[in-house]
């Protein structure tokens, strides 16, 4: 029995077997404010050892009581049955995963105590996730996260207490109907309850594949931008119909299937949509207007960061940011039109926010443009779309450094010559050095064009103006070597979205350079478009199959898609190669040779051994065609050549070319082709650059 009124009622629900409970209980036991009664609410039909360690931890401590449910409740509701049988002053909320610190309850008593305008008090909150440990900030003023809530839930559930009475009066409890139980409820709540997080870390959060929230998957996150339409229009009065899903989007949850186009529309609605927020708000009055402007920028910075990440145009966003925090305007849009004026990409006297955000993001093609900078930025721009199609958008005059250097093929300008040139636009390369550059620039009174960023072209280069609808795209499932081999060839084929892997090591770091990337529990929370598994191993392969089809998502091993790919893009010489062999009445020899995107030096082994044939053979027509590295779509055209190859066509393969050295081993490759080619003459050639010709026999 209880000895005297607790000021405390912990409150924790258990139903499945849950290997960090003792952990969780423990950590309650342990509190240094140690008044407190502990109600555990046993769900009907929960796991034996589960219900074995309870009643074992409830007769070691008498502060614990356990209330059994006679039917199934769930989660909220059986939550509700806690806060109606607890008798303190307050409830803490407690997961029986998570773990609270020793100073907890004693930090949130007395902060509860000290703040009587408040009714609950959260807490930062550390993230255990694969054995490694995050910190999980969130706002700690209460009008400021009154403000963030209306884009998602800023207050952890497992660190929650509040004031009992507050919510048996009112009839605050929790909806049984809701998976986002919680949000919902504070939502609900939000305008009459004053919360605020303490600013430091009082709990621990397990996040794995066996938590709660991630089982909930999809339909968590769907119902949770559901919350927050509901919360815009109850306290704005905005319908929100005609509002897309990404834009509501909650803290921690941007999508990861967007296409480029939706992408950069993704932009402007953002601006569009926060600027209406600013403008309601001065009308309801929910927030104070200054620390919601705060609130609307550091959305925007959050959303703005998440699509240029993923548009290959992080530098915009990193420019932005660095802006914003000496910015000095009360308002959203004050701040957002200060910020670019400040950047210079707008005049004092523009006041479309739409407009002017798109003159940073965005520098349409056609205009004559200089790059500031010969530096990694603008060489990996290059590579990235080709210095050929970047002169069919733009007309490239040539390229400043300070250096003295540039590429051989680009046209280096000394910063004494640029008055000579006519331009429209000199694009700085370097982010970080932009602000500098820029303002040595304009000390000179002879630069008279326009002085930006050269990310800024990015948009263009994309090609998101263009129809996307044709172009597949894909998260693919892996980061090792494996991709690395295949990847300038999907990257050639398909759109990658992100890529995703357990792989917090070497290779991760390397691909967050390049690529978007998410974790295994963020696919199968949020799922997505089809996943491109790159794993070597077949038993890796269908294990993670296995576990992406138990959620509903679609996935193939990267090589099917590649294959057909090349098969549906790459094919067409090929097809030539092989309509002209249909046609042909004369002897031939077919040459397997000009491996796929071989070297240069490949190639001229290649055409070397196609004019000795046509030289030495007039009598004959020689077929080249290309090889792939690819197994299966080797394996297709060896066939197609098959179907129509007659007994007395040579057939001459090329050796120790890329094929050979990517995929099979050499004796495996001519294995196969003596196997399709049974009753053909074949010759192996040498990989040699030699010009002697018996090295070709």
């Amino acid at each position: 029995m209880l000895n005297g009124t607790k000021r405390i009622s912990v409150v924790m629900t258990v139903y499945g077997e849950e290997p960090f409970l003792e952990e969780a209980i423990e950590s309650v036991l342990q509190q240094t404010y140690s008044s407190f009664e502990f109600l555990i609410v046993v769900e009907h039909g929960a796991a034996e050892q589960t219900v074995n360690i309870v009643r074992y931890y409830a007769q070691k401590d008498y502060r614990i009581r356990i209330i059994f449910n006679d039917t199934r409740l769930g989660l909220a509701e059986s939550l509700n049955v806690g806060i109606r049988e607890a008798k303190g002053e307050y409830i803490a909320r407690m997961d029986d995963d998570d773990i609270s610190l020793p100073e907890r309850f004693e930090k949130q008593l007395a902060f509860l105590d000290e703040k009587r305008q408040l009714g609950i008090c959260g807490c930062l909150q550390a993230t255990i996730r694969a054995g490694s440990e995050g910190v999980l900030y969130c706002a700690t003023d209460a009008e400021e996260l009154k403000g963030e809530m209306l884009f998602g839930c800023q207050l952890s559930h497992t660190s929650v207490m509040f004031r009992r009475r507050l919510f048996i009066e009112n009839g605050w409890f929790y909806d049984g109907g809701k998976l986002a139980e919680d949000f919902d409820l504070w939502i609900r709540i939000l305008a009459d309850v004053g919360m605020a997080n303490i600013d430091e870390v009082l709990v621990k959060h397990r996040y794995d594949v066996s938590n709660i929230s991630l089982r909930k998957g999809a339909k968590l996150y769907h119902e949770t931008i559901g919350i927050i339409q509901g919360g815009i229009e109850k306290y704005f009065g905005i319908p929100t119909d005609d509002w897309s899903e990404e834009v509501l989007c909650p803290w921690r949850k941007f999508p990861n299937y967007l296409k480029l186009a939706q992408l950069y529309r993704l932009i402007f609605e953002t601006i569009s949509i926060l600027y209406k927020l600013e403008c309601a708000n001065r009308r309801t009055h929910l927030v104070d207007e200054c620390i919601f402007a705060k609130v609307l920028m550091k959305r925007f910075l959050w959303m703005f960061g998440n699509i240029t990440k993923r548009m290959g145009l992080a530098e915009l966003s990193r420019l932005f940011s660095e802006y914003a925090k000496t910015e000095t305007a009360e308002t959203f849009k004050g701040a957002v039109l200060s910020i670019l004026f400040r950047i210079g990409v707008i005049t004092p006297d523009e006041t479309d926010l739409e407009h002017a955000l798109e003159k940073y993001v965005h520098i349409p093609a056609g205009h004559r443009i200089i790059v500031y900078g010969w530096n990694r930025y603008y060489r990996d721009l290059l590579r990235k779309y080709t210095k050929e199609k970047l002169e069919t958008l733009y007309s490239v005059i040539g390229v400043m450094d300070m250096t003295g250097r540039a590429g051989e093929d680009q046209n280096l300008i000394a910063r004494e010559e640029i008055e000579s040139y006519d331009y429209d636009y000199i694009l700085i390369s370097n982010p970080s050095e932009y602000q500098e550059i820029k303002n040595s620039l304009r000390a000179e009174n002879h630069i008279k064009g326009k002085i930006g960023l050269l990310a800024q072209i990015g948009i263009a280069l994309s090609g998101v103006d263009e129809d996307f609808a044709g172009t597949s795209e894909y998260i693919v499932f892996g980061c090792g070597k494996y991709l690395t081999r295949r990847l300038s060839r999907a990257e050639q084929m398909m759109h990658i979205c992100c890529i995703c892997d357990n792989d917090s090591g070497q290779w991760g770091k390397f691909w967050e350079n390049k690529y978007y990337c998410i974790s295994p529990d963020e696919l199968y929370a949020f799922g997505g478009p089809e996943v491109l598994i790159a794993v070597e191993r077949e038993d890796s392969y269908r294990s993670i199959q296995v576990q992406l089809s138990e959620r509903g998502i679609k996935s193939r091993h990267i090589n099917e898609i590649l294959c057909a790919e090349w098969l549906r893009r790459g094919f067409a010489y090929n097809n030539e190669e092989l309509n002209r062999m249909r046609d042909s009445c004369r002897k031939r020899l077919l040459l397997l040779g000009v491996p796929e995107q071989g070297n240069l030096r490949v190639q001229a082994q290649t055409y070397s051994i196609q004019l000795l044939l046509q030289e030495q053979y007039p009598d004959r027509d020689v077929f080249v065609f290309e090889e792939t590295a690819l197994r299966k779509a080797f394996y297709f055209l060896l066939y197609m050549i098959r179907s129509i190859a007659r007994k007395d066509d040579v057939i001459l393969v090329q050796k120790n070319g890329s094929f050979a050295n990517n995929v099979m081993q050499e004796e495996h490759l001519c294995a196969k082709i003596v196997e399709v080619f049974p009753e053909n003459n074949l010759l192996f050639l040498s990989y040699t650059m030699s010009s002697k010709e018996e090295d070709f026999v």
